[in-house]
């Protein structure tokens, strides 16, 4: 059996500028996100933001094409397209409170 092999997206990039870690998205917004006490440290902390930022991304996206399959197996499973949107608010929101309290 085959298995897909992941990766992380190519944006956010984040690059260290002397000591100032500077946030680069994908349409070429900076951002600074702040500045450390010099440049080695700058490098690690943009190198770890960056893993970070790039993973927060990945499941965001992986979590959308996941809804979309929600979507379209429950129109299958017969569920009115005007009760689509609410359902799945209530289903997210359920999680929601899952993990709020998971970090309490």
């Amino acid at each position: 059996m085959k298995t897909k092999r992941s990766c992380l997206p190519l944006f956010p990039r984040v690059e260290a500028r002397g000591n100032s870690i500077v946030i680069i998205e994908e349409d070429g917004c900076e951002t600074l996100w702040g500045r450390e006490e010099d440049e080695i440290t700058a490098r690690r902390v943009a190198d770890e933001i960056q893993i970070e930022l790039r993973s927060i991304c990945y499941i965001k996206r992986s979590l959308v094409r996941f809804m979309n399959k929600l979507v379209d197996d429950l129109v299958e499973l017969g569920v009115q397209a005007e009760h689509l949107d609410s359902v799945l608010y209530e289903g997210c929101f359920n999680i929601q409170r899952m993990l709020m309290e998971l970090s309490e």
